[in-house]
């Protein structure tokens, strides 16, 4: 790494630290040789074992490159600017050696070295596995770092913004890199005041094959991405964790990915957590809980808040695709509960959000989870909304006590071929639990093989009247089913509950037809006694609702 540091900047001369001891950097007894000390031309290196503070009392200064191996260095700029015109590089040239650490505090340092495609910039540890355990931490309300591009491979290293620091990065970020390393790094942005912004897009943003890394944002801290962010992608990258907490601020402009696989590569069980009260994120453009990977998780809980906008155009977020790969784009979750909100926004030059929960036939087991108080809502969605798509099966929504609202005018279907060569996946399903209405806007179509499944509360609710389509695409599947769970429905309270209302075209010669076709198939679960209860239309033929005997009735049964 010295060697590579010191061939960025020609007829460059090694200075290095001559002794474990605290020191000022413009003094040349502190360096080796002691003719000088490090200058726009030169490579400082700090390579002696040992924890020392090394002081600037210049206003500002430019060096070559900094490197810093196998000791505990803290830089403490006195309110004055580096300018560095190489790379910055933190890490132990030994994975046995002892952990290698650089503080920056109170001052200015401009790494001038990168570039957009990730060139050197401020390196932790390396691009591979081959050195380990650097650490950089920036810390300090008049600490300002500038850097073209943030590398951190290699394992155990950290990286760690905080006391009101800022970090600027105009280019790429990636924590976890290529080239086989990543694995067991560090990132935390935490503390009031604490900024992280990619100011210029680079190449996609986060981890691209590192296993077991955490990242925290939290506590009152900001960061701004540029470009696209993956907490794991491209070439690998497994149980990963993101941790966006209390009162943190986080936009992700180029879009967002749990994880985003190629070539089928392994990227599975990572987990990206969004919690507390008056944490925020906003997504521009893709958001998505993983394509072509496996039991990858996007957790919003605890009263956060996600804002997805789609600026111009259309664009598409995947709960689980299988990219044609067999075994991947399987055990997905978009989970949303604790009171935690979830909104996609397009803008009035947009055209529409993709929505799928499952795609292609190795994809099952993706769904979306509303839970208590929360909300998943879509302002518009495209007549490509669907869950279970192109042989997807086992795929859907499950609703507890929460919203789900979606906006549009084109339906969202379960259960869907790419064409009519294509089987429609089977078994995709939307499911409601709740002891209150649920507010739904929009059209559900079912095709065949998918099930409409409530769980009727205690005090007698169920989904609100929502719009309604049943369409058969493939008649060789079983047809679409509803499935009523009546084990916590009282029926002395209410012995009639409105389960759907269809809205085709206003129609009600179809809406008949329609609800007639759903009701020939029900299933009534949860009792001993099935025949108690009966599906049927309302008298204006509008409304599919669910019958109980009256009370008095059944208890005259049971006697």
């Amino acid at each position: 790494m010295v060697a590579i540091v010191a061939a960025v900047v020609a007829s460059a001369k090694d200075y290095n630290w001559a002794a474990a001891q605290d020191g000022t950097f413009g003094t040349s007894a502190n360096w080796s040789p002691n003719t000088g000390v490090p200058g726009e031309d030169d490579n400082a290196v700090f390579d002696v074992p040992g924890t020392y503070c090394v002081s600037e009392v210049e206003a500002s200064r430019t060096i070559g490159s900094v490197s810093v191996t196998n000791a505990n260095v803290i830089m403490a700029l006195g309110g004055n600017t580096w300018t560095i015109k190489g790379p910055w590089a933190t890490y132990n040239q030994a994975s046995d050696a002892a952990i290698t650490s650089t503080t920056i505090t109170n001052g200015t340092l401009d790494v001038q070295h990168g570039s957009s495609s990730g060139a050197s910039g401020i390196i932790i540890s390396a691009k591979d596995s081959s050195v380990t355990k650097g650490n950089l931490r920036i810390t300090g309300d008049n600490t300002h770092v500038t850097t073209k591009a943030l590398w951190m491979g290699g394992t155990r290293g950290s990286f760690i913004l905080d006391g009101g620091a800022t970090c600027d990065v105009a280019g790429e970020v990636r924590w976890g890199a290529e080239y086989g390393g990543g694995s067991d790094n560090l990132v935390v942005i935490t503390g009031e005041g604490t900024r992280f912004r990619q100011t210029a897009a680079g190449a996609t943003t986060g981890n691209n094959i590192g296993d077991r890394c955490k990242y925290y944002i939290s506590d009152g801290a900001s960061a701004y991405f540029t470009s696209t962010y993956h907490l794991a992608g491209g070439y690998g990258g497994r149980w990963n964790e993101l941790w966006i907490t209390n009162g943190a601020s986080v936009v992700y402009g180029g879009g967002f990915a749990v994880g985003s696989a190629a070539n089928g590569r392994p990227i599975h069980q990572n987990v990206c957590t969004i919690a507390g009260m008056g944490t925020c994120v906003t997504v521009t453009g893709r958001l998505d809980v993983a394509t072509a990977a496996i039991s990858n998780l996007l957790h919003i809980t605890d009263h956060a808040v996600v804002t997805q906008t789609v600026a111009t155009g259309t664009t598409l977020s995947y709960v689980g695709y299988d990219g044609a790969n067999a075994g991947q784009g399987c055990g997905h979750e978009f989970r949303v509960d604790g009171g935690a909100e979830y909104r996609c926004v397009p803008s009035p030059s947009a055209s529409y959000h993709y929505l799928y929960v499952g795609g292609g036939v190795y994809s099952t087991g993706n769904r979306i989870f509303v839970g208590e108080g929360s909300l998943f809502e879509i302002a518009r969605v495209n007549n490509n909304g669907m869950i279970g798509y192109n042989g997807a099966y086992n795929n859907g929504i499950v609703v507890s006590n929460g919203t789900f609202n979606i906006s549009t005018s084109w339906p969202i279907s379960f259960g869907t071929s790419k064409n009519e060569s294509t089987p429609c996946g089977s078994g995709n399903y939307v499911e409601f639990y709740g002891d209150h209405p649920l507010a739904y806007m929009g059209q559900l179509t079912f095709n065949t093989g998918s099930k409409l499944i409530y769980h009727i509360g205690a005090n007698g609710y169920a989904a609100a009247p929502m719009n309604f389509r049943y369409k058969a695409q493939n008649t060789s599947l079983t047809p679409a089913r509803l499935v009523l769970d009546v084990s916590e429905w009282r029926p002395d309270r209410k012995t009639t509950i409105p389960l759907v209302q269809t809205m085709q075209d206003g129609d009600v010669t179809a809406n008949k037809v329609l609800l007639d076709e759903l009701k020939d198939n029900v299933s009534v679960t949860g009792t001993k006694h099935p025949e108690w209860y009966t599906v049927s239309l309302s008298a204006d033929n509008k409304t599919l609702q669910l019958t109980c005997k009256p009370i008095r009735e059944l208890i005259l049964m049971i006697l």
